[in-house]
């Protein structure tokens, strides 16, 4: 085959083509790896003080992967002003990992769980209603027992058995993960506006996003080995080095590596002929008759083989995966007058029927919690419909709430 002028005009221009469309591509794939694969974000919200079922939005923006399950620690920063909403008592075991501590030809046959078993409450403070994750078959709110300030939310799309629920496919726009509800105290700090802060708490133990496969999103792994010591020689004598500098750094020629966590040396304390059938990473150095007395570390001298382990460690890649924390304004409750069980602005003979038609037919409650003791006895019942009328009809004393 030959090529003319022509031919190979038409080839360099469609070599060089393809060189610009590789470029670009390449600075399109760069541009598009830095975009971000999720963000989640709580909402700023304003909040009066004595608000029995505030809500708080979470928003989820899910760009490149199926998410199918996830885990999310979100903390209140003021334990005075306000609580999750948790209800239901429950125990649970909150295992985050387990340790397989028995091998069996590549299998493990016994497990021990790593985490504390601590007394939790099932809760109703997340409210899925039209939300992302509506109709997800498991979604639950766990709290410590002892703090409604810090809440875990936990979400499956599918659990064993049943139709299948793939999950969140990636979706061009954010929406509403999930609402959080909260109580606001009355009694709060005196401040005309006090503004707590509501974060989402980093580290992949409580704050992590997995898709169909199990597979974490947007996170990074790394491998190194630990507590490792590079040794340069200051002075040698002959072959021997008699002045060591250890440095935590590494260096391009060093003369020893010592790695101090995950260098182990084992001596075989079974054979089976030629081939060892039990290893120890210890042995006797002093015995009592049968009865070993004291025992040491296997040492370089006298082990059989060393082992060298790696550590892996598994972080949240902050280039693609993006959190954002939120303010909750607490508003001082509002100003009302003693007795003004309905919230009309006045105390009058309404009121004393808001009051029975509370107790005895189970109407609404009354609107201010501080204004619905005009008796001044610290109960809220039927003495305080007699005190109103009383008030009112009778020229007897005026209310006096608390």
């Amino acid at each position: 085959m030959s090529f003319t002028s022509r031919s190979r005009k038409i080839l360099s221009i469609a070599v060089a083509g393809f060189a610009i469309l590789f470029v670009v591509a390449s600075g399109l794939w760069a541009e598009t790896n830095s975009l971000p694969v999720l963000t989640l974000r709580l909402q700023n919200v304003s909040v009066q003080a004595g608000t029995e079922d505030a809500t708080i939005n979470v928003y989820l923006a899910n760009y490149s992967d199926t998410l199918s399950g996830f885990s999310i620690r979100i903390v209140l920063e003021e334990p005075d002003f306000m609580e999750f909403r948790t209800d239901i008592e429950t125990m649970h075991i909150d295992t985050t990992w387990e340790v397989c501590d028995e091998w069996s030809s590549g299998t493990c046959t016994h497990w021990y769980d790593t985490m504390i078993i601590d007394t939790l409450i099932e809760s109703g403070a997340v409210d899925t209603t039209g939300c992302m994750i509506s109709g997800w078959e498991y979604v639950t709110a766990t709290s410590s027992a002892s703090n409604q300030q810090n809440i875990k939310v936990t979400g499956l799309a599918d659990r064993f058995g049943g139709d299948y629920n793939v999950g969140l496919t990636p979706q061009g726009s954010e929406g509403v993960l999930f609402r959080l509800r909260i109580r606001t105290f009355e009694d709060i700090p005196e401040s005309p506006d006090s503004i707590i802060k509501i974060q989402l708490v980093d580290g992949l133990s409580e704050t992590n996003f997995s898709n169909p496969n199990g597979d974490l999103i947007g996170t990074i792994t790394q491998y190194s080995l630990c507590d490792t010591s590079f040794g340069i020689c200051e002075e040698w004598s002959g072959e021997e080095c008699i002045d060591w500098k250890w440095v935590d750094t590494l260096v391009e020629f060093p003369d020893s590596v010592e790695i101090d966590t995950f260098w182990r040396a084992y001596v075989c304390d079974e054979w089976d002929g030629e081939t060892c059938i039990g290893w120890a990473d210890s042995m006797c150095a002093e015995y009592s008759g049968e009865t070993c007395i004291s025992w040491v570390d296997v040492d370089e001298a006298s082990a059989d083989t060393f082992f060298y382990d790696s550590l892996a460690w598994t972080y949240r890649d902050t280039s693609v995966v993006f959190y954002s924390n939120a303010e909750i304004t607490v508003l001082p409750p509002p100003a009302c007058e003693c007795g003004d069980m309905n919230g009309d602005g006045s105390m009058n003979i309404a009121d004393c029927s808001y009051v029975i038609n509370d107790i005895f037919f189970g109407g609404p409650p009354p609107a201010f919690e501080a204004c619905k003791d005009p008796s001044g006895d610290g109960d809220y019942n039927i003495v305080d419909a007699s005190y109103m009328i009383n008030a009112i009809f009778f020229n007897g004393p005026p209310p006096q709430c608390p």
